[in-house]
């Protein structure tokens, strides 16, 4: 959990840096989405992977999930398989709590009344 935090105040202070040196682009905002999607997406295959080579190993914990709970255990079955997708979406949810003033697009620009 401590490395967790350590990568988001890493990357964190990576994006600020980054965002106050290119003020001046409009749509900063896509970079933004992109950049959760790509980490969410690498996280979920790299845990995917890790059940994977589980079940390689002979440790097989998704099979006898299945085998043991039946349903249930083909929906946590489904949910592994599908977690590089679920990170994606994940990141970009990340993103959006992390930087909400840089994809809302809340400047510090006087608004026209």
């Amino acid at each position: 959990m401590f490395y967790l935090v350590m990568i988001n105040q890493f990357l964190h202070k990576i994006l600020y840096e980054f965002i106050q040196q290119n003020k001046k682009v409009k749509n900063m905002k896509w970079f933004y989405w992109g950049f959760g999607a790509f980490i969410g997406f690498i996280c979920g295959t790299t845990i995917e992977f890790i059940f994977y080579l589980l079940e390689q190993s002979g440790n097989r914990v998704i099979s006898n999930m299945i085998r043991d709970y039946g349903a249930l255990g083909r929906f946590v079955a489904e949910i592994v398989s599908n977690l590089p997708y679920i990170g994606i979406a994940l990141g970009v949810v990340m993103i959006y709590w992390l930087f909400p003033e840089v994809v809302n697009n809340k400047n510090n620009e006087p608004k026209n009344n």
